[in-house]
């Protein structure tokens, strides 16, 4: 460098004309700051001519350059005697400048270039980048930039967060290392891609599916492939379970469809066609009224329409017309679909077609009905003789005689009571089951039954605890039935137990009757068929106890036809407790 300052003092006039002429300001200042020699591209940076600086101090002269960076950094080249390089800005000006500053023996030779489009440049480069990681830092995406052989050059926190991993831990190492390659294999291209879904392998070892976009960037004369995606794990999940739920609904036995507020189908399921006779494009956005029979009163869907449209679920039994004018009995359940503010958005029907059900339950009540009244006449004619053969063989000796024909006494009054059971089964699927409701104690009348049992039964005492309020309003005849069953019930229920307790409540305006026994109980999956027509308890050891299980059902019945209520409390091996609540006043 000093052989190039001793050069520029000893430049040719055609030399010093081409230093004139190139973009750099130079001059050289020797150790007391007296500028020696100046170019003419001076002008261009300080505004003045090279003549009206030439041989005058650098430092007094120019802007006062002792107080600002240009004297220190001078001042350090020459007392350390090394090259220098800064960029400095000219506050005045506006301006920056690249400063190159090379020591000889008697000074300094100073190269000054004009950077400030360069500077402006970075700043805005920095800025440019300044928004990006702003932008990118807090972008709830996922964002990466990679090169070309797709090795990681950039990862924001969003990535960091979704995926586990520290950024320094991908940093440098291919996107392929953690994604699934068999999803990849769909892409022709990794570097070009459009909502496109893949899987992305967490630190945890678990799999995320995101949906990405990617696309290419210039960066400094290279090529970079930036990703955005997101996180549609719970997406997918919920759109898996949709199609297997969508898939159900289309494979389900069961007829479904879906109906706007004002009754329009919206959708119907292969079933819903399959029993109805009807295409789907038959009845899309027809009302259901096309598979109307006619068979039902207009108050039955007018309480169907008004209990959907208050939010509840209808359930009932309905019968509908097929495409061919078929009639079919359907189990129906209606139930409105709300939004996210309780609006109620549309309605769903699911009904099962029951009409083969029903049929068979026709044939059998039908039976039950034949069979009960042509018994009765048989069994009423058996049992006449049967007492006039005990009349006539009273007074006999014959003990054989009299022990067979109680036998048989017996067993006509087992049958008595099946064809009375089999009338009043009859008759309540006929809804022919009439109350003679009349006032009566029956704190009184539970204490005659009790001691009736205990006259001929001597396997169990039967206790009794607490009274009615006051007389109540029911069909005796048939309350009396309910009592002699529930403890019939008990008493068989529990061979091998010593007692039947029975307990008498009152509750505002209804009474309560309790019946506890301590025999086998009943499993907890069995409580809601324990008042079904026909239904039989097995005991722990597979016992059948014996009965037609129409007890209950019968039971059950007369209750609910006095407007009261039964029901049952029960474990397995633990006994049982029936109760039963009469309304006081009937």
């Amino acid at each position: 460098m000093t052989e190039i300052s001793k050069s520029i003092i000893r430049l040719s006039t055609g030399e010093i004309s081409i230093l004139d002429n190139i973009d750099e300001a130079v001059f050289v200042i020797n150790k007391n700051f007296k500028i020696i020699y100046v170019n003419r591209k001076i002008k261009d940076f300080l505004g003045v001519d090279k003549e009206f600086i030439l041989n005058k101090n650098l430092v007094k002269n120019i802007y006062g350059l002792k107080n600002n960076i240009f004297y220190k950094k001078f001042k350090i080249a020459l007392a350390e005697s090394k090259p220098i390089k800064f960029a400095a800005r000219d506050k005045v000006r506006n301006r920056w400048f690249g400063v190159k500053a090379y020591p000889f023996q008697k000074g300094l030779a100073i190269f000054v270039s004009d950077i400030t489009k360069r500077k402006i440049l970075d700043n805005n480069i920095k800025e440019n980048e300044k928004r990006f990681r702003l932008i990118t830092e807090n972008a709830k995406d996922l964002i990466s930039i990679t090169d070309k052989h797709g090795n990681y050059v950039y990862l924001n926190p969003s990535f960091e967060k979704t995926l586990g991993y520290k950024a320094e831990m991908l940093l440098g190492t291919n996107l392929m290392n953690i994604v699934n390659r068999s999803d990849f294999s769909r892409l022709d291209d990794w570097r070009k891609m459009e909502d496109f879904q893949y899987r992305v392998k967490r630190v945890d070892g678990e799999w995320v599916w995101l949906e990405s976009n990617r696309f290419k960037i210039r960066w400094q004369n290279r090529s970079f492939y930036v990703g955005i995606g997101r996180d549609v794990t719970e997406r997918r999940i919920a759109r898996e379970e949709l199609q297997k739920l969508y898939s159900a609904v289309e494979q389900t036995l069961d007829g479904i469809f879906i109906t706007t507020l004002n009754g329009q189908i919206l959708y119907v399921n292969p079933a819903f066609e399959k029993i109805t006779g009807y295409s789907e494009k038959e009845v899309l956005g027809k009302n259901p009224n096309i598979i109307k029979s006619g068979k039902h009163k207009k108050a039955y869907f007018s309480k169907m329409w008004k209990t959907i449209n208050r939010g509840k679920t209808f359930r009932g039994v309905v019968i509908n017309k097929k495409k061919n004018g078929e009639l079919f009995y359907t189990d129906h359940t209606i139930t409105p679909v709300k939004d996210e503010h309780g609006n109620i958005t549309y309605f769903v029907g699911i009904w099962k077609d029951i009409t083969s059900h029903i049929e068979e339950e026709k044939r059998k009540d039908e039976f039950i009905s034949i069979a009960s009244h042509e018994l009765k006449t048989p069994i009423t004619t058996v049992k006449v003789f049967t007492q006039l053969l005990q009349k006539m063989f009273k007074d006999s000796d014959n003990v054989e005689v009299n022990k067979y024909l109680d036998r048989m006494g017996y067993q006509v009054d087992k049958l008595t009571n099946l064809v009375r059971d089999l009338l009043d089964v009859s008759r309540l699927q006929s809804g022919k089951l009439e109350l003679r409701k009349e006032k009566f104690d029956i704190g009184k009348l539970i204490k005659e039954i009790a001691e009736n049992f205990e006259a001929t039964n001597n396997t169990h005492k039967i206790f009794i605890e607490g009274k009615p309020r006051k007389m109540i309003k029911a069909d005796k005849d048939r309350i009396e039935q309910v009592i002699i069953n529930l403890i019939s019930n008990a008493i068989k229920y529990s061979p091998d137990a010593k007692k039947v307790e029975i307990k008498v409540e009152s509750e505002k305006n209804d009474i309560i009757i309790s019946v506890k026994d301590f025999g086998v109980g009943i499993a907890q999956e069995y409580l809601n068929k324990i008042f079904g027509r026909f239904y039989r308890v097995y005991d722990t050891r597979d016992k059948t106890f014996p009965g037609l299980g129409m007890g209950l059902y019968i039971s059950y019945e007369i209750i609910e036809r006095h407007k009261g209520k039964m029901w049952v409390e029960s474990k397995k091996d633990e006994g049982s407790t029936f109760y039963f609540s009469l309304p006081y006043l009937g």
